[in-house]
């Protein structure tokens, strides 16, 4: 029969080895937490710092300094020269035609003299530009946007002494 010093022995083996177990259980249940929150943390750090450097680093010019560069263009007065309407046309299969009245913006007090000299070949540059149009290419705003874009190109090839700022369509009809 076991001793009282025997017994007392097993029952502290076997309570050493529940307090083990009890503490590697309370361990990893505080391990856990610290895992969870380091894998939440790390993408919310990261996340805020590249906030914080993306903000500091893209930098807006000052609204002061936006406001003078339009005050720069705006300054320059600019002059109108409206030309007769064009009636052309149009590249394609069919019976499709475009009437447009243009407007040019140009840059400078006289420059709408020093383009009323200029006339006849920018109306034929244009009209050459406006032939080579198809129907679909000058219905839509960006082709329509785009031919101002070839047109301003076109006449500030052929004009000197000013600069076409501008190409506003003032009638615009395409069938």
């Amino acid at each position: 029969m076991p001793t009282k010093k025997a017994k007392a022995k097993g029952k502290g083996k076997k309570e050493g080895a529940k307090k083990k177990k009890k503490q590697q259980a309370e361990g990893v249940k505080k391990k856990l937490p610290i895992k969870l929150m380091a894998f939440a943390l790390v993408p919310l750090l990261l996340g805020g710092g590249g906030f914080v450097a993306w903000k500091k680093l893209i930098k807006k010019p000052p609204a002061e300094e936006q406001e003078q560069e339009v005050e720069e263009e705006e300054k320059v007065p600019l002059s109108y020269l409206p030309l007769e309407p064009f009636v052309v046309n149009l590249k394609g299969s069919g019976r499709r035609f475009l009437k447009v009245s243009i407007t040019l913006a140009l840059e400078g007090a006289k420059g709408a003299e020093l383009a009323q000299k200029e006339v006849p070949p920018i109306r034929n540059a244009i009209l050459l530009l406006l032939t080579n149009k198809r129907f679909e290419e000058v219905t839509t705003l960006e082709g329509k946007r785009k031919l101002q874009e070839e047109i301003l190109a076109k006449v500030n090839d052929i004009i000197e002494g000013t600069q076409v700022r501008e190409v506003y369509f003032t009638k615009f009809i395409a069938q």
